[in-house]
């Protein structure tokens, strides 16, 4: 399976209570509790759109498609599973959040089933890496919009609620 760029963007409840016990509720912080899909693969490169429209992916393409699931976005948590290498301030043992975005990015048109992960607060090159992304919680499913301002706006309102839960946790990036 190849990979294109980032389609993420949708509706998102406000953060539940801290502490909440929800099955897909992300305040495990990336512990594995409530994942409800586990998807590896090796980064490679897309289409820039993501970067162009500021919010650059991780496109997999995935080991195995038989786990994946249904398309949409998720909320998730990103962790290299090969070697520590010189890449920047992502460590390996330190899962980071994701926006993810599974499906055919039917804005774009693109008929193959792609996998992007949009990092918060990274921008650094992990092409060739292996990764792992834990999938905790479902935030839409896939959509076609009227209009690339349209999609970008919807990216920004969901990296926002994003934000707004990650803060709720108290995630900061490392070495910021």
């Amino acid at each position: 399976m190849a990979s294109r760029d980032v389609e993420s963007g949708g509706d998102v409840a406000p953060p539940p209570p801290a502490g909440a016990e929800v099955q897909g509720d992300p305040h495990v912080a990336g512990d594995g509790a409530s994942v409800i899909a586990h998807v590896e693969g090796i980064v490679v490169a897309g289409a820039q759109r993501g970067r162009t429209l500021g919010y650059p992916t991780a496109n997999l393409t995935v080991l195995s498609t038989r786990d994946l699931p249904q398309d949409g976005v998720y909320f998730g948590w990103f962790s290299l599973v090969d070697a520590p290498s010189a890449t920047g301030h992502l460590d390996p043992d330190i899962p980071w959040p994701v926006l993810v975005s599974i499906g055919t990015n039917p804005t774009f048109d693109n008929a193959e089933r792609t996998v992007e992960a949009h990092l918060f607060d990274f921008d650094d090159d992990l092409y060739g890496r292996r990764a792992v992304i834990n999938l905790e919680r479902q935030l839409r499913p896939q959509r076609r919009f009227d209009s690339i301002e349209a999609l970008t706006a919807h990216i920004e309102t969901i990296a926002r609620d994003g934000r707004q839960l990650l803060e709720s946790l108290g995630w900061t990036a490392p070495g910021r």
